[in-house]
């Protein structure tokens, strides 16, 4: 009898991708841990908001029983599934970020310790691990289950259906003109840390420049205080972008920022960071993180947010035509739509035999 696969995703457009590029696999299912989709096509697992976490929990359980093996993308508030499921159930994990550092990052309260024991305990159901970084995966192996085996997964992030003009990019940025534009962040979520990085950078910038910060999606209140903050220091000069834009508008406005900072203490981001990498942007991570790490094994040249915050220059700013040619070139070799692809399939037909 042929195997079937089960596919657990939260609504996100992230989500989406993956589904326009893997529906078509034979015994290959999907469906949302959610009762709406406001960012893609996949079928909801309820019709309307579950009264209870036991409706939820029990109602997806029925549904992973009937399969072989189940993906969670992200396991965020799903572990405690793996108590009851059949034993005849191989779960895999793809790592989303959130869900493998909630429980280890502060403040550690009683509720993240009692989180942190559920998991572990959770994931020794777990065989597979699945992520694009190999340091996410040694954090899995040394927190929660050291018998976990890797095989490595990206999502289709990059479009390259959307045409791009490199040359063109690199003519609208650096010597190009002189307005210096810079991105902090990709969403309203607290651990963007965006202060910090405003605090670093204020008076650093020259006389012309811009700051722009996508807060359209993550806490509200937070995004609040952010555009507070930003419009005090830097008045019109700060653009915050409050509304959710079609990702060719988004691809518009990145392909002329000159700079991309990320200040998380984690992996998060990816999507944003790959793409920005594509148009050609300047882009800093944290070089205490697992991405920084991975990334520059792969080839790419990403600069260290950290060193802004100890010191930032106005050279650090400066664009380099030359390293924006090769990072876009490193995209799309480990990280376009072909590549998902490919590894997706050495995934799926290993689960099939």
């Amino acid at each position: 009898m042929a195997k079937k696969i089960l596919h657990v995703l939260p609504d996100s457009t992230y989500s989406q991708y993956f589904f326009k590029l893997t529906k078509d696999y034979a015994g290959n299912f999907f469906v949302l841990y959610d009762y709406k989709n406001n960012f893609s096509d996949i079928p909801c697992l309820f019709k309307k908001k579950p009264r209870s976490r036991s409706e939820r929990l029990f109602k997806l359980l029925d549904v992973v029983n009937k399969y072989d093996h189940v993906f969670f993308h992200s396991i965020d508030n799903m572990i405690s599934i793996c108590f009851f499921a059949r034993r005849g159930v191989t779960f895999h994990w793809i790592i989303w970020g959130g869900d493998l550092y909630s429980s280890i990052l502060p403040p550690f309260t009683l509720r993240k310790k009692i989180g942190f024991f559920i998991k572990k305990v959770g994931l020794i159901r777990f065989k597979h691990v699945h992520t694009a970084l190999e340091g996410d995966v040694s954090i899995a192996r040394k927190l929660y289950n050291k018998k976990l085996v890797f095989n490595r997964f990206v999502y289709p992030t990059l479009d390259e259906s959307i045409p791009f003009d490199i040359d063109l990019a690199l003519k609208n940025r650096g010597d190009g003109r002189k307005k210096i534009k810079i991105q902090i962040g990709n969403s309203a979520d607290p651990s963007n840390n965006h202060l910090e990085v405003f605090r670093a950078i204020k008076g650093h910038l020259g006389s012309d420049f811009e700051i722009l910060c996508p807060l359209s999606y993550g806490d509200q209140d937070y995004a609040t205080n952010v555009i507070r903050v930003g419009k005090e220091m830097w008045g019109d000069s700060f653009r915050p972008l409050t509304d959710f834009m079609s990702y060719d508008n988004y691809v518009r406005e990145l392909s002329s920022v000159d700079c991309l900072i990320l200040n998380h203490k984690r992996q998060q981001g990816l999507g944003n960071l790959n793409l920005a990498l594509s148009l050609g942007a300047k882009v800093f991570v944290r070089s205490d993180t697992t991405t920084y790490k991975d990334y520059s094994s792969m080839g790419f040249k990403v600069y260290d947010t950290k060193k802004i915050l100890r010191e930032c220059l106005p050279s650090d700013f400066i664009f380099s035509a030359k390293t924006a040619v090769s990072n876009r070139d490193c995209v799309f070799k480990n990280f376009s739509t072909q590549k998902s692809r490919e590894l997706w399939e050495k995934i799926y037909y290993e689960c099939m035999r």
